[in-house]
């Protein structure tokens, strides 16, 4: 692919990670221009001050000075109704269901009597299955003497 085109994919993934959270108000930003110091004491100082030290100078930004502020609003991310949730260390975060429950051993959510009825009927049809394939090869082997 060309170089193009992978500087125009940079730009657009770039353009997303700004322009979405700009969009949905949770996140924004402020160019704030420095004011400069006084030009007449700049000029006293550069003359006797060196190369190194006015370049120490330059790339000393103060938080003040900093052009870009960026501010994450509290409010917005406030509005979004917040959802509870429980995590468990095997699946991840899972949404919390709060109701009442029975402490009771003796009572169950379901009818064990038709889950036994349920693993009674999976083990006959397992069987049956068997039975099946086991015919079958009988016939083959009576078929094959024939």
């Amino acid at each position: 692919m060309n170089l193009y085109a992978y500087f125009v994919v940079l730009f657009v993934v770039f353009a997303f990670i700004l322009v979405l959270p700009l969009l949905s108000g949770t996140f924004s930003y402020k160019l704030h221009k420095p004011t400069s110091h006084n030009s007449h004491t700049s000029q006293e100082s550069a003359s006797s001050i060196s190369r190194r030290q006015k370049l120490r100078e330059k790339l000393n930004i103060t938080k003040e000075q900093n052009p870009l502020r960026i501010h994450l609003d509290a409010a917005a991310s406030s509005s979004i109704p917040s959802r509870k949730y429980g995590i468990d260390s095997k699946t991840g975060p899972k949404r919390r269901t709060i109701a009442k429950f029975d402490n009771d051993p003796n009572t169950y959510d379901y009818d064990l009597a038709e889950l036994i009825g349920e693993d009674e009927r999976e083990e006959q049809r397992e069987r049956e299955l068997q039975f099946r394939q086991f015919a079958g090869k009988q016939q083959e082997v009576h078929e094959s003497l024939v």
